[in-house]
């Protein structure tokens, strides 16, 4: 074991590295799927809703204030419940 391994403290100083790696990693899938969950807000019904996965990769996308779904950034009006979005300046 040893001769495979070296002293007690490389083993300990390779230990250590396999820790911080396994947290590393699990920190980069925690916040990669915060981030997606944070891109997609829950409507008032606790679902998801239609628009927040079908406008998705669509380019820019605006969020209504009304029914909080994403449209195009192109639309004049939201695609769920009609509300007239303000004229971009």
């Amino acid at each position: 074991m040893r001769a495979m391994f070296g002293t007690p403290m490389t083993m300990m100083v390779m230990l250590a590295c396999v820790v911080i790696g396994i947290i590393g990693v699990t920190m980069v899938i925690l916040s990669a799927v915060g981030r997606d969950a944070a891109s997609h807000p829950k409507s008032e019904d606790g679902s998801r809703g239609e628009g927040a996965r079908s406008d998705a990769g669509s380019g820019p996308a605006r969020c209504c204030p009304r029914c909080n779904q994403f449209s195009p950034a192109y639309a004049r009006f939201c695609a769920h419940c009609g509300y007239a979005y303000e004229p971009r300046g």
